[in-house]
């Protein structure tokens, strides 16, 4: 049998004194799409910077089978990328030269780009739709343009396992769907794997092929996207009140509603304080 991916056993994280994920377990097999939701706080970045190695845990972190803290940077930058939240700019430095960074875990000790590095840089580049940006400067970029330039690197690095931290947060619902559209694409034709926190929920049920919804530092509830994001859960997790409707294809979509008229806004007492 082969192994899964990624596995994830028994996985805890405490940091600064609060332990801020308890006891994940988790499989991922090969090409899958599996997103991870949750209400804001609820770990889910935190495990993501995990798998990756760069925080410590308690458990284990196995990447096709192998333990993340047996590997070198190395070995586990060409095993999984990770497109973060918030990443690190270098000044001065160009679109072209940013994503060419990607390849650096494909490189011999003091060894340079090869065609083959420059050519993946490219592909990606024009897979995102940003070849265009190639010559500007990282500081010219709108938000929306340097999060494609991020996913483009990441994709150029060529792992197996790509991990997504909220990558359509400063997109557009235009650009969003497009860039889940082209992960995705590049999923089905490449064999990529994909595990991606993504705050959209209707999003996450349209391209997700299974979700795991994280509350409190938990896996509160795992499996299809019809099954996981119901009105009484994301209630529940999210304190949020939303109509959850088939689309006509068998997924689903999350519509924000007011909330209900007994609920703490319309309380007489809580409006005289706010007097």
């Amino acid at each position: 049998m082969t192994a899964p991916v990624l596995s994830l056993v028994g996985v805890s994280i405490t940091l600064g004194g609060r332990q801020i994920v308890h006891g994940v377990d988790l499989s991922v097999g090969s090409g899958e799409f599996v997103g991870i939701v949750g209400p804001n706080g609820a770990g889910k970045t935190t495990l993501l910077n995990a798998i990756v190695g760069t925080v410590p845990f308690a458990g284990e972190v196995a990447l096709t089978g192998r333990g993340v803290t047996t590997m070198t940077r190395g070995e586990r930058a060409r095993s999984v990328a990770l497109v973060p939240q918030r990443p690190v700019v270098p000044p001065g430095m160009t679109v072209a030269d940013y994503v060419l960074l990607g390849r650096t875990p494909h490189l011999g000790l003091l060894a340079g780009e090869t065609r083959r590095d420059i050519e993946a840089a490219r592909t990606s580049l024009v897979s995102l739709e940003v070849e265009g940006l190639s010559g500007r400067d990282l500081a010219s970029l709108s938000g929306g343009e340097f999060q494609r330039v991020v996913l483009a690197r990441s994709l150029a690095q060529g792992a197996p396992l790509l991990l997504l931290d909220e990558p359509t947060s400063a997109l557009d619902v235009g650009h969003s769907q497009r860039v889940l559209g082209l992960v995705d694409a590049m999923r089905r034709s490449c064999g990529l794997t994909v595990v991606a926190a993504i705050h959209d929920l209707t999003l996450a049920a349209q391209f997700c092929d299974r979700l795991v919804m994280m509350s409190g530092g938990r896996v509160v509830s795992e499996g299809k996207p019809v099954t996981v994001l119901t009105e009484s859960s994301i209630r529940a997790h999210y304190g949020a009140t939303v109509r959850v409707l088939d689309d006509g294809d068998g997924r689903v979509v999350v519509i924000p509603s007011r909330s209900d008229p007994d609920t703490a806004v319309h309380r007489p007492d809580l409006m005289r304080e706010l007097r």
